[in-house]
């Protein structure tokens, strides 16, 4: 059971199911192998998936840059596939851009790949534009995700610093009914929020921005005290 890259490298890279392992630029299952051997683009083929590490992303595209999925820090860049090929399907799903996504990321090529799953979040354009913006600069700082929120027309007052190198934060959205408070650590990673929201994974500031604009609005949570 493989999935399989082709069109970033001269042959294609085969992986085991879970898309951690490199198999080589050949298969055991030698129908699938053929089939992969006939794509042309730069696209995903799926035979089967299992147990897989899902990675969260914000894949965005622009004329100038093409594709890219831009890890929650707004540092890392990774290339994107154009077309997702499920076995033995012919005619491929496209990948749906300036979206905010889970996935898988594929090692082997000259960048990892990112392969768009889930989709969360459909972008908007002024979000897209604050993306490309603050990928821009490769540092991870608090300042840059202020910068990054005041593009989006949301004020962050940093309420107080506490212990542990901590910062308390009050965020206005105008996407959100609410005010709402958050504790970031100095590299902009979620220590605590006074509501509930759902994480797969430790959230940066810029993701939960995102998530909670999705939601619109929040429940806040008594007793908050930093």
């Amino acid at each position: 059971m493989v999935i399989a890259l082709t069109g970033f490298t001269r042959l294609p890279i085969f992986y085991d199911s879970t898309g951690t392992k490199i198999l080589g630029s050949k298969c055991r299952n030698k129908k699938f192998e053929k089939y992969v051997y006939s794509l042309k683009d730069q696209s995903i083929a799926i035979f089967a998936l299992a147990n897989l590490k899902y990675r969260s992303r914000f894949v965005i595209s622009n004329e100038h840059v093409g594709r890219r999925a831009v890890n929650p820090s707004l540092k890392l860049q990774e290339y994107v596939p154009s077309h997702i090929y499920i076995y033995p399907d012919k005619e491929p799903d496209p990948i749906t851009v300036n979206v905010h996504t889970l996935g898988i990321r594929l090692k082997g090529a000259r960048k990892p790949v990112y392969v768009p799953l889930l989709y969360l979040k459909i972008l908007t354009r002024e979000e897209v534009n604050a993306l490309f913006n603050a990928t821009i600069t490769k540092e991870i700082t608090v300042e840059k995700y202020v910068k990054f929120a005041k593009e989006l027309k949301i004020k962050i007052e940093k309420v107080k610093e506490l212990a542990g190198s901590r910062i308390l934060l009050k965020i206005r959205d105008p996407k959100v009914r609410e005010t709402y408070m958050v504790v970031i650590d100095n590299m902009g990673k979620v220590i605590d929020q006074n509501f509930c929201i759902e994480m797969h994974q430790q959230l940066y500031l810029p993701e939960l921005i995102m998530l909670t604009r999705e939601r619109g609005t929040i429940h806040i949570l008594p007793n908050f005290e930093y």
